[in-house]
C-alpha cells in the first residue's frame, strides 16, 4: 500500500509528515502503551486499530483520526492511499 501525503492538507490541520507517519504505524503496526508484569516477566500490551480499517487501502483511507487542534478527519483527508505496483 502507498500512502502519499498532502503536505498542504496536513499543514491546514496542524499537522506534519512526521505527525502522519506515527499515527499510520500506531493504527497498522501498533504501538506499546503499557506492559503487563507477571512475576518477574514483563511482557509488551501493544493497541492497533481494529483489522477492518487495515485490509484495503479504501478502508485504511478511512480511518479516523484526531488531530493535535482536536478536529477529527479521516487518513483519506490528509493522504491518497493506493496499491502501487513495485
Amino acid at each position: 500500500v502507498y500512502i502519499d501525503i498532502d503536505r498542504q492538507l496536513a499543514a491546514r490541520y496542524g499537522m506534519t509528515i512526521d505527525d502522519v507517519h506515527s499515527i499510520v504505524g500506531s493504527a497498522v503496526g501498533g504501538k506499546v502503551v503499557t506492559q503487563s508484569v507477571e512475576g518477574r516477566e514483563r511482557f509488551p500490551i501493544a493497541m492497533r486499530f481494529l483489522q477492518h480499517y487495515r485490509d484495503t487501502p479504501e478502508s485504511l483511507a478511512s480511518m479516523p483520526f484526531v488531530t493535535p487542534s482536536g478536529v477529527h478527519i479521516t487518513l483519506g483527508d490528509v493522504a491518497t492511499v493506493r496499491i502501487d505496483d513495485g
